[in-house]
């Protein structure tokens, strides 16, 4: 066999070697929602943070030994750099955070951040090492949703401001104003479509009550004299 087929062969095989040790999954706002289903432990972490540098050598230790124990969780990585609206989803106020997800419940893990205190919990499953996520709060729910695009859409913006402020072009004050008044003019349009949603939902179908006469029940000698008036008229 040439030298330059093996060469190739060799790349081959370690490429796919590679892959199948790689089980880390770089988590973003396009494939998050794998962690779903199944068993996962997701890193928030930051290049920036000290501490995440310091934890990554106890994070690989965890998915090292995973593997050997032929672990079914999964490990996912989240850089709250790049994809803030994820960190939004999450609350992720401090790092590195572990939130760990089990068919799609959340759960933020609060013990040791060490390799063997992670292997314990992922091992016997104590849950009493986490605070679980509530309903309200999920990254899948509704309300979680809007807030993560809201806050995504905050950090644009204050990145298209910062960009429009240092080409020097326009002076920050007409940034500002004209932000404002289009983020008022997004408002009272919001606010008139979920009036009129709330208004269709609450009084759609429903019919005005009609009023009904009461009915006058004359007794016998009420009729009596009444017969004796009408007979008096006519004569």
């Amino acid at each position: 066999m040439p030298m330059y087929f093996k060469i190739v062969l060799i790349t081959i095989l370690c490429a796919e070697i590679y892959t199948a040790k790689q089980k880390t999954i770089n988590l973003n706002k396009k494939n998050w929602k794998q962690v779903t289903k199944g068993d996962w432990m997701i890193k928030f972490f930051s290049n920036k943070c000290p501490a995440c540098v310091n934890f990554q050598n106890e994070w690989v230790k965890v998915q090292e030994t995973a593997e050997e124990l032929n672990m079914t969780v999964n490990f996912g990585e989240i850089d709250v750099d790049t994809e803030v609206e994820l960190a939004m989803r999450f609350f992720v106020y401090s790092l590195p955070t572990l939130v760990y997800s089990s068919n799609g419940k959340f759960y933020t893990y609060v013990s040791k951040r060490i390799h063997n205190s992670i292997l314990s919990f992922l091992t016997l499953k104590k849950m009493s090492e986490t605070i679980e996520i509530p309903w309200y709060r999920s990254p899948n729910s509704f309300g979680v949703h809007v807030i993560a695009k809201f806050s995504s859409l905050v950090f644009k913006f204050h990145e298209y401001y910062a960009k429009l402020v240092e080409s020097g072009k326009y002076p920050g004050w007409l940034v500002i104003f004209v932000a404002l008044l289009l983020s008022i003019a997004i408002a009272t349009m919001f606010s008139l479509v979920l009036a009129h949603m709330i208004n269709f939902m609450l009084f759609s179908g429903k019919k005005e009550p009609t009023v009904k006469k009461p009915k006058i029940v004359l007794s016998e000698a009420q009729t009596a004299e009444e017969l004796d008036k009408s007979h008096f008229k006519q004569s």
